[in-house]
């Protein structure tokens, strides 16, 4: 399809028209989660459901660096709780973190001893 024929600027969001039932998308993801060895399935613990790939979008956009307006319009979003549902927090978003915070400190370069804090104290 020719890009002027797509009214979608975001190929990869479907806009509307109907591009497959849900019921044979699913059935396609069911059978990839099998095949790649992942469990599937709402109720089953662990396991990998479709609509999970909206949470993994919302948190690779943030971390490419999108801003969260952007993609609060991607997504459809229209409300910041909606929007903080979705991103998800994971190991890696905490771990980085924690080394930014690590790296604050190793650039702070001062020392503090009791003489110094008590030749400065403002006497009343």
């Amino acid at each position: 399809m020719a890009e002027k024929d797509n009214p979608n600027p975001c190929p990869w969001i479907d806009s509307g028209r109907k591009r497959g039932t849900y019921k044979s998308i699913n059935i396609f993801y069911k059978k990839a989660c099998k095949k790649a060895g992942i469990e599937y399935g709402r109720f089953v613990k662990g396991g990998f459901i479709f609509h999970d790939l909206r949470h993994t979008f919302n948190a690779n956009m943030r971390k490419a660096g999108a801003t969260d307006s952007v993609i609060m319009e991607i997504t459809g979003h229209s409300t910041r709780e909606m929007f903080d549902r979705y991103n998800t927090i994971d190991e890696e978003d905490t771990r980085k973190a924690v080394n930014q915070l690590e790296e604050f400190f190793e650039s702070v370069n001062q020392t503090v001893n009791y003489t110094d804090v008590e030749s400065k104290k403002v006497k009343v």
